[in-house]
């Protein structure tokens, strides 16, 4: 397939036609693009400006982005810059060292250079494949030539990633080191073999002795930082904490007792999988060897350690006594934390206890300034009556299978609809290259062919985008299948006879996370759900209240003046809670903790005084509240606005 490609570019190369004219005083734009910090710009600069001042150019601006090529436009800053700047008259032409460059997809180089060249008006230049487009479409050899290398430079793409894997795979098999940055506890010397750095190691073998001294990892952490050590993935940069995930690679490490695994996987030079899915890809290889001169501590204490760990694994299993129904599910709203499950108390009742409350071992991340410990039987509680409420609601089991049946024969239709747009691609793309060798032949205008050009390139994406559209319907028809499925199983009495380990596993299938916020006499759970719905409801602190707790207590009508909450959002603190809700944490030092709802417009007060209880108040009653002393029975308007006519 690629000598077929070279074949024709040569084809075309011979009656491509540059008419491209030397323009004294002409003003240049130099794009650089690098996929990652280890590699420089400078090269690249030097050579473009080179050629700019060979051609008599004056360079106004340089643009460059330190990302994958096959990221989206999006996330490259200096590009959608250079877009914007290319709608002005800041410069005529802007040079790139390379097609790749602009893009690593074909697809998208085209696209760009279409934007820069015939809605801006402006002329590129290509320093590797020395390509000059010029805003003059009539040349149809450039056209086509920019076809060819764009496809030829994708599929030089995916040629290489699988050539620099068979070189890794040569490389491990001479237990060369090839992943990246040293591990920690070695040196790496210039022919990519393996030292032991005794420094690091000395730690390492202290981290195995504390562990087997009934010292947990966290606690392992937290003393490594006090003693200021480096940590792993952060050596020589200005924040450098361990956290105990670090700790359990390095006990976990078979290369401490000179055992080397590597696994490789399909490339995937387009990164079309998620990272946390490559490894589902089809396994190329497994390599393992043995090193013994590399070994940091013995098989012993190795083998010690981890034994232990997967004890502590199973202990922490409390399927048997105590599940923690919430644990993974809790995110701190203040810190963005997770939860951790603990005995507390005198009485050893079971709590869920902000992990920002401890320590803080992500990297820029302070200690939570205001964490939450919740009674454990109070939340589950709740979330039971909340979700229970959800998942049994407008449930209409006699249609789960009709509507399961609807769902599988449509996914059924889009499957064949995607095989023969699959079919259609590859039958255009046969029929275009049929097109091109009797124009070639017959000398057909070349106006025609580029008009037909263009029109295959928007066929084919229009075709392509209907193809991600239906795969996305199908990713989404088989999870209502597979949520259908276990919908109709599900009724009252199996659901308060559910164990609760079977109720937790429901718990993760619906629900995406449940954020917890703290205030001065509640904490607010905002319920949110796969589906992108979410609940909101309150849980008293005070263990000695008589009611615990508070579902959708929601004032019907306080005030609609919209006037007014921007007045109140103005003058004092807010927190906003999902999309829906806004906090209003004090007013003038009085406890009363009031949450607005953005659709309803409506306030909700459930902070508690005497004499102060939660209700229905008046809009003068409710500024009473923040301003107590000498207030007149006026409206917030007024109030705010006292020289002006509510209109």
């Amino acid at each position: 397939m690629y000598y077929l490609f070279q074949v024709t570019f040569y084809i075309f190369c011979y009656i491509c036609r540059y008419n491209y004219k030397h323009k004294d005083n002409m003003k240049a734009a130099i794009y650089i693009r690098i996929s990652t910090k280890k590699q420089n710009t400078d090269r690249q600069y030097e050579e473009l400006k080179s050629y700019a001042n060979s051609m008599g150019y004056t360079i106004v601006e340089s643009y460059e982005d330190q990302i994958s090529g096959f990221k989206d436009e999006e996330e490259r800053h200096d590009l959608n810059r250079l877009k914007e700047d290319a709608k002005t008259e800041k410069f005529d032409i802007i040079l790139f060292s390379e097609l790749s460059r602009l893009s690593r997809k074909t697809t998208n180089i085209l696209e760009l250079i279409s934007y820069f060249r015939d809605d801006c008006k402006k002329s590129l230049y290509f320093q590797k494949q020395n390509l000059n487009v010029t805003t003059d479409k009539s040349d149809l050899g450039s056209e086509l030539q920019l076809n060819i290398l764009a496809t030829i430079g994708s599929y030089e793409i995916e040629l290489s990633t699988e050539r620099q894997m068979g070189g890794k795979i040569q490389k491990v098999k001479k237990q060369c080191w090839t992943h990246g940055s040293r591990p920690y506890g070695y040196n790496i010397d210039e022919n990519k073999y393996l030292h032991i750095n005794e420094e690091e190691a000395n730690i390492i073998r202290e981290i195995y002795n504390y562990y087997l001294n009934n010292m947990t990892s966290v606690q392992i952490a937290h003393l490594l930082n006090l003693r200021n050590i480096y940590a792993p993935a952060t050596k020589n940069k200005k924040q450098n904490l361990w956290h105990p995930n670090s700790v359990c690679q390095i006990l976990r490490a078979k290369r401490n007792i000179g055992i080397f695994e590597a696994t490789y996987h399909e490339p995937d030079p387009k990164n079309k999988d998620k990272i946390r899915k490559r490894k589902n890809r089809k396994i190329v290889e497994e390599i393992k060897y043995t090193n013994k001169e590399l070994a940091i501590v013995s098989d012993d204490i190795f083998y010690s350690a981890n034994e232990k760990i997967e004890k502590n694994i199973k202990n922490k299993d409390t399927a048997k006594k105590n599940i923690s129904l919430l644990k993974g599910l809790l995110i701190c709203g203040h810190c963005g934390s997770n939860f951790f499950y603990k005995k507390s108390g005198k009485d050893k009742n079971f709590s869920y206890v902000c992990y920002g409350s401890r320590y803080s071992f992500s990297i820029g991340k302070k200690k939570c300034t205001n964490p939450i410990t919740i009674n454990a039987p109070k939340i589950d509680g709740l979330i039971i009556y909340m979700a229970k409420s959800r998942l049994l609601m407008k449930r209409l089991i006699e249609n789960s299978d009709i509507n399961i049946k609807s769902k599988e024969e449509q996914l059924q239709k889009n499957e064949e609809i995607i095989l023969l747009q699959n079919l259609s691609i590859k039958k255009i793309n046969e029929e275009f290259n049929q097109y091109i060798k009797k124009a070639i032949k017959y000398g057909i205008d070349e106006n025609i062919i580029e008009k037909e050009h263009q029109r295959i390139i928007k066929q084919l994406k229009q075709i392509e985008e209907n193809i991600e559209r239906i795969k996305k319907e199908n990713y989404s028809l088989n999870k209502q299948i597979k949520i259908l499925s276990k919908d109709k199983c599900i009724t009252d009495e199996m659901y308060d006879g559910m164990q609760l380990n079977e109720m937790k596993e429901l718990f993760e299938e619906y629900i995406e996370k449940i954020v917890l916020y703290n205030t001065t006499q509640w904490v607010i759970v905002n319920l949110c759900y796969f589906d992108g719905s979410n609940e909101f409801s309150f849980l008293r602190k005070s263990a000695r209240a008589n009611e615990l707790l508070h579902y959708n207590t929601i004032v019907k009508s306080i005030i609609n003046e919209k006037q007014y909450l921007m007045l109140l959002r103005d003058y004092y603190d807010t927190l906003e809670i999902g999309n829906k809700y806004y906090y209003y944490p004090y007013y003038n030092n009085i406890n009363n903790d009031v949450i607005y709802d953005k659709e309803k417009e409506v306030f909700i007060k459930f902070g508690i005084k005497k004499g102060k209880e939660t209700r229905e108040y008046t809009i003068s009653e409710f500024i009473k509240f923040i301003y107590p002393k000498n207030m007149k029975e006026v409206t917030a308007y007024e109030y705010y606005y006292p020289n002006q006519k509510n209109e």
